[in-house]
């Protein structure tokens, strides 16, 4: 009962103003924050009232729900035009497309990231389920923080430039390949060099295994976000293919790197095979790239340059000091 009264707040969302879109779009970050703070500090108050006068699971839900009403009475409340009902075929057939694209890369992508735990739940024991869950939530939790601000500034930047002038949108793309170079760089090292001293901090000594796991599955995350500047770019002019191309290549390659691991190596192995799966993925990005925007392939190619040396010399300068 409780999963079906929450899920209630995904229909909820789905009356919000069309104009939360368009504040994304025009990056208006300030009435963006606005709408998200409203709805949050509303589903927190409620969660907090209710827990104090009925402490029981139906404060968190009875919260998430007020989190979608707020958010939808103040993105009307911040609209600015009200929404109008009209057909237009040439938007629907375009919607139709683009929407086919994303369906089957979000399909794919679901199945090969969420795959993962099922394969590792069914080989590992609970012990080292439990570690893996850790490390996973840990690797992700920057990435999450990050790919926020890809959505809401980088893509539209982008999108709005490569509809307008490909020099602009070239030279944006150039400028933040480098920012998301930086970024995927210092999370990487950070994960590389940090993981053994985070989790002897932060966890109990039964949970040390969780170190060597953090490292692979952060240096993941940071591969990920090295790639995503890519594939930012070709969901800007609405190219989905290439994001379904590399998503069901990437779930081919973890089945098949995933059962030959377990079948015949361990588990160390078989995170291995996570750790590589961006590889895939953004193979396929790159080669859409080339496609669609030959000028920023040479600084893609740089970039990845860059990437894997500096991720090497910090593996190798770790492994010296670890002696």
């Amino acid at each position: 009962m409780l999963a079906i009264v929450g899920s209630f707040s995904i229909g909820i969302r789905g009356f919000a103003s069309m104009s939360v879109w368009l504040m994304t779009r025009h990056v208006k970050m300030g009435k963006l924050t606005t709408v998200n703070v409203v709805g949050d500090a509303a589903g927190l108050i409620v969660s907090i009232v209710w827990a104090l006068l009925s402490p029981t699971a139906w404060a968190l839900v009875a919260g998430k729900v007020a989190t979608a009403v707020a958010y939808v009475i103040t993105s009307h409340v911040l609209s600015e035009r009200l929404p109008e009902f009209r057909w237009e075929r040439q938007a629907a057939r375009d919607i139709l497309m683009f929407g086919s694209g994303i369906f089957l890369s979000s399909a794919t992508y679901f199945f090969s990231s969420e795959s993962e735990r099922l394969v590792v739940g069914k080989f590992a024991s609970v012990a080292e389920l439990g570690c893996f869950s850790l490390a996973l939530s840990m690797s992700y939790a920057p990435f999450g923080i990050v790919q926020r601000i890809i959505s809401n500034v980088f893509f539209p930047m982008i999108s709005s430039t490569a509809r307008e002038d490909g020099a602009k949108a070239a030279k944006h793309f150039r400028k933040f390949r480098m920012v998301f170079l930086m970024a995927s760089l210092i999370m990487a090292i950070g994960f590389i060099t940090l993981s053994h001293t985070a989790v002897r901090l932060l966890l109990r000594p039964q949970y040390a295994p969780t170190a060597w796991m953090l490292q692979l599955l952060g240096f993941r995350s940071a591969l990920e976000l090295f790639g995503s500047a890519a594939s930012v770019m070709l969901l800007a002019v609405g190219v989905t293919r290439y994001a379904a191309i590399g998503n069901t290549a990437k779930m081919i390659f973890l089945a098949v790197g995933l059962t030959i691991a377990f079948s015949r190596f361990g588990l160390r192995e078989a995170i291995w095979v996570l750790a590589l799966s961006p590889f895939v993925h953004y193979a396929a990005m790159l080669w859409g790239l080339r496609k669609r925007f030959r000028f920023v392939v040479l600084t893609e190619l740089f970039c990845i340059a860059c990437f894997l040396a500096t991720v090497a010399l910090t593996v190798l300068a770790y492994h010296a000091a670890s002696r």
